[in-house]
């Protein structure tokens, strides 16, 4: 089935990947993946599904294989890229810094999910194999967000923290366009006011 994805990062939900003579790696075998995973980057593999709009499921702990979620080994929901009918696939430490919502439906999660930000993250990076040789250059994209020192952390919880709030993040960055733009026409004006000026000094020294 390939990737599936975290609704809140981004990120696959698994070390799922392609060897170099293209067989699947799922985190065992003799052949490394083109990525070289390490102790650090076991928080990739720690989810959590939380239930999309029945309040009567529980969240589950465990993990995702070839898009669906397993608890103890065993298949409990569909995760197709990450988001299925039923649950929504997370990283257990993204879900600690969303503060754990119990519900994806009306959470600050689903305000993320649906942001031109998370979007863009979907079309670079949402394959059917997610493409972890691109990162091999930017470890810290990968840094375990529970950790304080992450700017993975720090950039997650910008967004969390603004959409909560009430506060479109896409809005904000159209508007630190918009504000730029302004800037720019402000300093365009005054420099054809500033030649204009000129121009009438001079004319005006050559009639006297």
């Amino acid at each position: 089935m390939g990737s599936a994805f975290c609704q809140i990062c981004g990120l696959a939900l698994n070390h799922d990947g392609l060897r170099e003579d293209g067989s699947i790696y799922r985190g065992e075998g003799p052949l490394p993946c083109f990525f070289p995973f390490g102790p650090e980057h076991a928080w990739l593999k720690r989810c959590v599904a939380v239930p999309v709009e029945d309040a009567t499921k529980k969240v589950l702990f465990g993990a995702v294989r070839d898009g669906y979620f397993l608890v103890d080994g065993e298949p409990k929901a569909d995760l197709f890229e990450g988001l299925g009918d039923v649950y929504a696939g997370l990283h257990e430490a993204c879900w600690e810094l969303a503060e754990r919502p119990a519900l994806y439906t009306g959470s600050v999660v689903a305000k993320l999910a649906a942001t031109k930000r998370w979007f863009l993250l979907r079309i670079q990076y949402h394959n059917r194999w997610f493409p972890w040789d691109r990162c091999k250059d930017d470890p810290e994209r990968l840094a375990d967000p529970s950790r304080d020192t992450s700017s993975l952390r720090k950039n997650l919880l910008w967004a969390l923290t603004t959409l909560k709030a009430g506060r479109a993040i896409d809005e904000e960055d159209d508007d630190d366009g918009d504000q730029g733009k302004q800037k720019t026409d402000d300093d365009s004006d005054k420099g054809k006011q500033k030649t204009d000026d000129d121009s009438d000094k001079g004319k005006q020294k050559t009639d006297d």
